[in-house]
Order: C-alpha cells, then sequence, then structure tokens
C-alpha cells in the first residue's frame, strides 16, 4: 500500500515537470516589420486661412450721400463695375459753376489780348507811352493766367464728379459692406471690401527652428478641410523676418491652382518638406519597437526567421535621434532590410526562439 502510494505520487510530480517544462519552451508570439529607409525629408503640416492676395478696402475720394448701392456680400463683380454711387447734384453744379468761370475767363483774356495788340500798335507808331504798353501786357498774361486757373477748377469739379462713382479698381467679389443707400459718407469711409479672385493664399506660423529650411520661391501644398483629400500646389510669397507669436515667424504662401469652390477665410493646412536628416538615407522604426530609458542604450530586437513561421530574435543596441510622425529615426545599430520586433517585445530575451504571426 505504501509503494503504491509512493509510486502514484511519483507520477503526478512526473507529469506536473513534463507540463511545466512544455509551458516553459513553449516560443513567444510576436509580430515583426521589415526596416526599410527614408530620405532625409519629412513632410510637416501648418494650420492657417486662405486670404486674398489682394484685399482692397474701397472709399469714396469726396463725401456724399450714398444714392445707388448695387453690391452685395458675396457678389461677384468685374472691374470697372460700379460699386456704389453718391447723390451728384452737388457736384453738377459745380462743374456748371466752373464751366461758366472759365468761359469769362476766356473771354477777359480776349479782350486784354486783343488790348495788348492794340497798344503795341500804338506804341510802334509812337501814339503810346511804354508805361501804357506794359500794362496793356500785364493785363493780358493776368487774363491769361486766370483762364488757365480756371480751366484746372473745371478740371477738378469733374474730377469730384467722377469720384462720386466707386467702381471696382480689379475682378473680385465682394468680402463686406459697412455702408447702406443714404448714409452720409465722409471721404476716405470704408464702404466695401473687394477680394480679388485671382489668387488666393494661405498664412501660416512657423517655429524658429525650422523658419532656416523655408525660402521664397519653395514649393508647398495645401489641403483644405473643405475638400478633404485633395491637394493643391502653392509657392512661398514672403517669410517673415521678426518672430510673432511664441516665437513663430509668418510665412505666406500663394496657391497656384485654387479651385473655385475656396473662399477667403476657410481653414487650411500647408504642408512643407524639411530636411530632418543630412544623410541621404534615414531610418525610422516604430516607437513600440524601441526598448530602454533615457538614462541607458536603447535596444531593439532583431529577428531571424527559420522554417514555417518560427524565428530566433537577438538584441540589438540602437541610437535613436528624432521622434517623428515616421517613427523613431535611427541613427547607429540598424540597416534597411533587417526585421524588427513590433509585438510582444516586453517578453522577450536575447536568444529566445519565437512564433510569428502573419
Amino acid at each position: 500500500m505504501i509503494r503504491r502510494i509512493i509510486t502514484l505520487s511519483t507520477l503526478c510530480s512526473l507529469l506536473y515537470s513534463c507540463s511545466t517544462t512544455e509551458d516553459v519552451q513553449k516560443p513567444q508570439t510576436v509580430r515583426y516589420t521589415k526596416v526599410v529607409s527614408s530620405s532625409g525629408i519629412q513632410p510637416r503640416s501648418f494650420s492657417g486661412q486662405t486670404k486674398a492676395s489682394i484685399e482692397s478696402k474701397l472709399s469714396f475720394r469726396v463725401p456724399g450721400i450714398i444714392l445707388n448701392l448695387p453690391v452685395k456680400i458675396g457678389d461677384e463683380i468685374d472691374k470697372g463695375a460700379m460699386i456704389a454711387k453718391l447723390d451728384e447734384t452737388d457736384y453738377i453744379l459745380k462743374v456748371q459753376e466752373a464751366e461758366a468761370s472759365l468761359l469769362q475767363a476766356i473771354a477777359r483774356e480776349r479782350q486784354a489780348t486783343a488790348d495788348y495788340k492794340r497798344m503795341r500798335d500804338l506804341y510802334e507808331s509812337k501814339s503810346a507811352s511804354k508805361a501804357e504798353l506794359d500794362a496793356a501786357r500785364a493785363q493780358a498774361e493776368s487774363t491769361t493766367a486766370s483762364a488757365d486757373a480756371s480751366e484746372k477748377k473745371l478740371q477738378l469739379a469733374k474730377s469730384q464728379l467722377e469720384y462720386a462713382t466707386l467702381k471696382a479698381p480689379i475682378d473680385g467679389s465682394i468680402a463686406t459692406v459697412d455702408v447702406e443707400v443714404n448714409e452720409n459718407v465722409a471721404t476716405g469711409q470704408m464702404i466695401v471690401t473687394l477680394n480679388s479672385r485671382a489668387q488666393l493664399e494661405v498664412i501660416v506660423a512657423i517655429p524658429e527652428l525650422l523658419i532656416t529650411q523655408v525660402s521664397k520661391d519653395d514649393k508647398s501644398r495645401v489641403t483644405f478641410d473643405a475638400l478633404p483629400g485633395e491637394y493643391y500646389e502653392a509657392v512661398v510669397t514672403e517669410v517673415g523676418i521678426a518672430s510673432g507669436v511664441a516665437t513663430t515667424y509668418p510665412v505666406t504662401v500663394k496657391l497656384l491652382d485654387a479651385p473655385a469652390g475656396v473662399r477667403s477665410g476657410m481653414a487650411a493646412e500647408v504642408i512643407f518638406n524639411f530636411r530632418v536628416s543630412d544623410t541621404d538615407e534615414t531610418v525610422y522604426v516604430p516607437s513600440q519597437a524601441v526598448l530602454g530609458n533615457e538614462d541607458a542604450q536603447r535596444y531593439i530586437f532583431v529577428l531571424l526567421m527559420g522554417e514555417g513561421n518560427r524565428g530566433v530574435v537577438h538584441k540589438k543596441m540602437v541610437t535613436i535621434g528624432q521622434i517623428t510622425n515616421e517613427g523613431i529615426e535611427i541613427t547607429s545599430g540598424l540597416k534597411p532590410g533587417e526585421l524588427i520586433v513590433t509585438a510582444g517585445v516586453q517578453f522577450l530575451t536575447d536568444g529566445q526562439n519565437v512564433q510569428v504571426l502573419k
């Protein structure tokens, strides 16, 4: 009886030992990826808003009461089209008054010129004195100058009459209308804002660490929240030289092929390509593949594939660089083409057999 109990106990121990050994030898399941190289160029996007490259705040050059205001916000107008018109009554009267003054001045000029000619004939026949000749000549010159001044006053009056009609200096669209009909407006008071429809631009803020890589005429791409998945070519037109908010610099890009649906004020993302490495080829890996802490050297598990879906992993020390949207930059210790473990790395040891999930 005692011998049977010992035998059963021994058998149970052996079975438990075998089960434990099988559990220990069961390979860890992992996933992997192949290391590929990148050109040392990384795209970065910055938020901004579209605006017209030409934004004209239009006003009258003369004061008056608005008689006609045919435009409204959103209207598309052509160059030369009327935007607003003042009551012209006073300006028409000024033109008529200037015309009358000019006619009188011309008449006086003719009379003085004729008097001077007669006085010159009398002087030549010794029938008039030199003083009388000089007086006649001065009168003629004075009336001529007066006629010239009256003509300029007429031109000014006609110009003021023309200024009573506000016209579009460019093709564009009405962004704001700041007055109403019958409103009395002053010289220089803003009437409307006219945005050019020929060109749109976007202004973004670039951090100081990247601004040195941005130059005028650089190419970029722009995408809009209103048109997801669509990208449009742009070129840098202005690069700020003074920092703004949070040590950033304003950069303006002009759209080369803006679609008809894009309007001033729309949210936009401008994408620039920045060099993040001095080498032509840079290696990036997923962040979860890199182990270690900031005080110790980082390492990665490299996978050597065997038969089927089995393999062996080896710890490999690496040096990391910048953390980017593409992953963590590996500056040394890894080369393109190697296989690295990306899932299950927390449970691995150097030289361990693993099972690979496809």
